[in-house]
């Protein structure tokens, strides 16, 4: 094949990866990201909705928290909020994976503060979740064996709460290298 033919597939080639990429989110990630964020925002806002005006102090600084994480995986998810992203800047996401990683661990530091405020009907419904994800970490792992006899255990609901957190923290699983 000559340089005309390599031209001649290369070119339409291009242009059909370049469309693909400029599909309204590019990749799948972004989309389950930002479903998130609102996902947590609405039950943010559901819960700020419940009138207990003793926690009322608690709650502001919870959804300051979590608004700010949501904020920030957003912004990691999809940064030009009314444009695409070029080509060349999908490919840098792909290649350092940095934004996907700020996006996930902002959307699990938002689900981790907004723990503070759910109702204990709430966590002890979480927890088969939490100790099922407990699972994917290594079976010698003290902080799992500890977490695991802790989130079935009789706790006080501030202490199940705080383990609760606590086990959902140390399942963000650590940055991937390159």
């Amino acid at each position: 094949m000559g340089l005309a033919g390599l031209v001649a597939v290369a070119g339409p080639v291009l242009w059909l990866l370049n469309r693909l990429l400029q599909r309204p989110w590019g990749a799948p990630w972004r989309v389950r990201i930002l479903a998130a964020a609102d996902a947590l925002h609405h039950e943010l806002e559901a819960l700020l909705a419940e009138d207990e005006p003793e926690q009322q102090a608690l709650r502001e600084s919870v959804a300051e928290a979590v608004e700010h994480h949501l904020h920030v995986a957003r912004l990691a998810a999809w940064p030009e909020e009314a444009k695409r992203l070029t080509v060349g800047a999908q490919f840098l996401d792909w290649w350092t994976g940095a934004p996907c990683e700020t996006a996930y661990v902002n959307v699990h530091e938002a689900e981790i503060a907004l723990a503070q405020i759910l109702p204990d009907d709430q966590i002890r419904a979480r927890i088969p979740e939490a100790l099922a994800r407990l699972q994917t970490m290594d079976g010698t792992d003290p902080r799992r064996r500890t977490a695991e006899t802790q989130l079935t255990s009789d706790l006080t609901e501030r202490r199940r709460r705080a383990e609760f957190q606590s086990a959902t923290r140390w399942m963000v699983p650590a940055p991937t290298r390159r």
